[in-house]
């Protein structure tokens, strides 16, 4: 079993971070990239790891679910979106300007071009080859988990957690569900 890990913005790939640990432990093999803050750059990185890989889950939390959903809809691919965020183009709205990387100490400017770029990606849902899950911590604080589960309510298997944060805290309850997948299995 293997799944390509998207993680957020202005964000890193870490071997830390709990959903990659609970995704290893279930005997998942783990591709995770640090991406850069471009948007359109971050997609062509993906997609060189695509061309290498088959039988893959796309895993993505925040703007990862968002990359996570462009790539499974053009693949036709298996994604779980964590806490994703449905529209980044107006919710990163607030964000363009200088930003540093907390993980990796990077300088990088998020432009008005990223906004376009991410407003480009958006896919139409409802694509018959692609198995979503979606999974949301009510208690984000970042993101309104309503609107991912109003956007995807008749395209994807639904899963709402009381309470949580952004991060997303309950993935151990998710990876029996993402296993499920793996096994080409109704969720």
């Amino acid at each position: 079993m293997k799944a390509i890990y998207i993680h957020g913005f202005n964000s890193a790939a870490s071997f830390g971070n709990e959903k990659i640990t609970a995704l290893e432990e279930a005997g998942f093999t783990v591709i995770c990239p640090d991406l850069p803050g471009a948007p359109l750059e971050a997609i062509a990185l993906l997609e060189q790891i695509l061309q290498c890989e088959d039988d893959i889950t796309l895993v993505g939390t925040s703007l990862g679910g968002f990359y996570a959903l462009h790539l499974a809809s053009k693949h036709g691919l298996k994604c779980v979106l964590l806490n994703p965020a449905m529209t980044p183009y107006s919710t990163l709205a607030g964000q363009v300007g200088k930003h540093v990387n907390l993980r990796t100490g990077e300088e990088w400017e998020f432009t008005q071009q990223h906004l376009e770029d991410l407003k480009s990606l958006e896919v139409e849902l409802g694509n018959p080859r692609v198995q979503t899950l979606l999974a949301v911590d009510e208690g984000d604080d970042l993101l309104d988990y309503r609107v991912a589960v109003r956007m995807l309510t008749m395209h994807a298997s639904v899963l709402c957690f009381p309470g949580g944060n952004h991060r997303f805290t309950h993935i151990q309850e998710v990876i029996p569900f993402i296993k499920r997948m793996q096994d080409r299995m109704y969720l």
